[in-house]
């Protein structure tokens, strides 16, 4: 596709994560205050779970069939036909893995049928994502935001229902595996109707066998499963070696995380098979890696500074009293979302330019470090001690991608860019300590009634202010990306 492709995705893809994910984050958010911490806290643990097992089985498939399909549209119903079929396969095995685990390891704390219902949320969760990989492939993402309103609408309405009908920890999970069923039923159809058309208009009689496709999508596969380690692994383990109810204070953070980097992440979705597109181009790839990172990164700041500079008030208005001790997870979650903007950005010029290979090479002593992290402070570890592991853990991943991609694309831009942005948030979190230390009984004052002191006003004021004089938010890098789009 060329001409208005770029931005049509990104309105279509941009529109519906605008749309779904509010309405997903308000059904947790009803979730976690009729289940309480524990229960949530178990849900996200086994999720993790789930997903921590699948990423041994991704194989890498997802980037990589995007990657295929973007270049060789031709060969769309045969590239689509031989992963889905792998993906099934891999499904199959990925279930019987899941049973081992529950007989070894979990039998004895959770019953059959929350085990299997909370791991079929991750199994089919694994199928969806293979499924909106092949539409971004097309670069069909206004067939994934169908699928996506689906499931982040759909699955929630259907849900509130059922939910409120019985509000049982067992019941949630069989009517939220029950409901992204039919989401992915109807996705998969939505794939086959996109495919086929597709299909008739660029069929093409090259031949390419299932064994290449896994060849090629080898080096994802351990970008994948460190990412998902790295990101699952602490919701998983906090559950085994702490409580429950940590669990849950922990998955306030997670929350916030997935739902709040919707801008980021829908970039990265959007200009990644555009990117794989022009990769013999590298004066425009390299105009559209820097700007989606300035984006990104601008726009991340401003949800950041809210996350941390009114955490408190924040976590209580949204989840309630009895999730008051994780505002500080949210903080440091809040810091999180800042290094993942740019890992989904510079991830994707990563895998575009076929370079996973050398950042797996760091990304295999990261994972490595990460273990022994684990091994040496899970004693000792707490709520915040894991959340500040997973802060680590996303700086690694970026680190890994940066060492990657240097030579292939200018870093001089994008890193002043990001410098620039986290030497101004530090700088008023200071502000914001040394001012609550003074405790000036002015500044004290709430401004509503829920009480969000001036103090935090002021800071974030400042804040923003200061991220405007240094350049890291611009209102002319909008004006860029829809100029770069008509060149795309």
């Amino acid at each position: 596709m060329k001409g208005k492709s770029l931005f049509q995705n990104l309105k279509w893809l941009g529109s519906a994560s605008l749309i779904s994910k509010p309405v997903w984050f308000l059904f947790l958010i009803y979730a976690a205050r009729v289940l309480g911490p524990a229960d949530f806290g178990a849900y996200l643990a086994l999720f993790s779970l789930s997903l921590l097992l699948s990423s041994v089985l991704e194989l890498g498939l997802d980037v990589q069939i995007t990657q295929s399909i973007s270049t060789t549209k031709e060969n769309v119903l045969r590239l689509a036909t031989q992963s889905i079929l792998l993906r099934m396969a891999t499904s199959v095995v990925l279930a019987f893995f899941g049973l081992g685990v529950f007989h070894f390891f979990y039998n004895d704390t959770y019953s059959s049928i929350v085990f299997t219902a909370a791991f079929s949320v991750g199994l089919i969760q694994f199928l969806l994502n293979h499924f909106r990989a092949i539409f971004r492939g097309m670069e069909r993402l206004d067939l994934e935001s169908i699928s996506l309103l689906l499931e982040k609408i759909g699955v929630p309405v259907f849900l509130v229902f059922w939910l409120g009908a019985q509000p049982t920890f067992d019941f949630f999970l069989i009517s939220l595996a029950s409901a992204l069923g039919v989401s992915l039923a109807c996705t998969f159809i939505l794939l086959i109707l996109g495919v086929w058309r597709l299909h008739t208009r660029t069929s093409s009689r090259s031949v390419q066998s299932a064994g290449d496709l896994i060849r090629k999508a080898f080096p994802f596969a351990m970008m994948n499963f460190s990412l998902i380690w790295f990101a699952r692994i602490g919701s998983t383990l906090i559950e085994r070696v702490l409580t429950q109810k940590d669990a849950g204070y922990l998955g306030v953070g997670t929350r916030f995380l997935d739902a709040l980097t919707v801008i980021p992440s829908t970039l990265s979705a959007v200009t990644y098979p555009v990117l794989c597109r022009i990769t013999d181009s590298p004066r425009l790839f390299n105009d559209l890696c820097t700007l989606t990172s300035r984006i990104a990164n601008a726009t991340t700041l401003v949800i950041v500074g809210i996350l941390y500079f009114f955490s408190e008030q924040i976590t209580v208005l949204v989840f309630g009293d009895e999730y008051l001790a994780a505002s500080s997870v949210v903080r440091i979650y809040s810091m999180t979302m800042l290094v993942l903007s740019q890992v989904f950005v510079i991830g994707a010029a990563v895998a575009a330019l076929r370079l996973q290979h050398q950042a797996n090479k760091w990304l295999i002593g990261s994972v490595g470090a990460s273990i022994i992290a684990y091994v040496l402070l899970l004693p000792s570890l707490n709520v915040n001690g894991f959340a500040w592991l997973a802060l680590l853990d996303q700086g690694l991943i970026l680190a890994s991608s940066l060492i990657a991609i240097q030579g292939s694309v200018s870093l001089k831009e994008p890193l002043i860019n990001l410098s620039k942005g986290i030497t101004v948030f530090i700088l008023w979190i200071g502000v914001d300590w040394a001012l609550h230390k003074v405790d000036i009984p002015f500044f004290g004052t709430p401004f509503t009634e829920t009480y969000i002191p001036l103090t935090s006003l002021l800071v974030y004021v400042g804040f923003l202010t200061s991220l405007w004089w240094t350049g890291v938010i611009q209102y002319r890098d909008g004006y860029r990306f829809l100029h770069l789009s008509n060149r795309l």
